[in-house]
């Protein structure tokens, strides 16, 4: 296989995460803290919203990109052999099903907001389709870049959620399917992971890698300031907004 773009070194991660294990796992556990959060928070909203709230396009790309870890299971306990790797290994297992279930519920409430001319089964087809292509996307970018431990994958897995934020926002004009509490975790995530990455090798603090982690934090930020601005839906109102003047709205 030829690798076009080089990264890190392995067992440089996997010492600095021996020798610095409180940091990376104080910052790990802010990460996935606000990642367990963002994910309850997410099916709740879904439902009494009656919403998807994520595009297929990034919960697609997350669900396979966790099963794909998960399907290296001789890597992570047989070559590598690692506490910090196992343990995403069992981790994953589970997020993969959450985020599995997440393209369900784009399944369940997507159709009328995006295919309404399709039939219920035409339009599952469609997203069954659409992972399909996104594992090959996937598979094939996987072995381009040289991430043995998918590390660079996962801090674009904290990219793209406040991106797709914004897409929702805008192509609904409501903050229906979202809440604020789901994008302050989007806040969170990317700065336990980019943080906890800072410690694991010089790739990671790097101009273009330190551009990445401050562009997904700063995108975030941003998605909080303009939420400020919308009222909470309310779906007891037929899906009218609040006529309450919005916090951080001017005067």
């Amino acid at each position: 296989m030829i690798v076009l773009l080089a990264s890190y070194d392995p067992q440089t991660v996997l010492n600095s995460v021996d020798t610095r294990t409180v940091p990376v796992m104080a910052l790990m556990t802010l990460c996935l803290g606000a990642t367990f959060v963002y994910l309850v928070s997410a099916f709740r909203t879904a439902k009494a919203h009656s919403a998807y709230p994520a595009p297929l396009a990034a919960v697609g790309f997350f669900a396979i990109h966790d099963a794909t870890f998960v399907a290296y299971w001789n890597s992570w306990f047989g070559t590598y052999h690692h506490w910090w790797l196992e343990c995403w290994a069992v981790a994953l297992i589970f997020t993969s099903a959450i985020e599995f279930a997440l393209c369900f519920q784009v399944y369940r409430y997507g159709r009328q907001e995006l295919m309404p001319k399709l039939t219920q089964r035409q339009f599952g087809a469609a997203i069954v389709g659409a992972l399909l292509g996104i594992s090959a996307m996937w598979l094939t970018v996987k072995g381009i870049i040289d991430d043995p431990l998918f590390l660079i994958a996962f801090a674009v897995t904290a990219w793209m959620p406040p991106v797709f934020s914004t897409v929702l926002l805008c192509g609904r004009g409501s903050m229906r399917g979202q809440t604020m509490l789901m994008n302050w975790c989007l806040l969170l995530n990317p700065i336990g992971m980019f943080g906890a990455w800072a410690f694991l090798d010089p790739y990671f603090r790097t101009p273009p890698f330190i551009l990445m982690g401050a562009a997904t934090i700063g995108w975030a930020a941003f998605n909080l300031w303009v939420m400020s601005k919308y009222p909470k839906y309310e779906p007891r109102l037929g899906g009218a907004e609040k006529t309450v003047v919005p916090t951080g709205a001017a005067t």
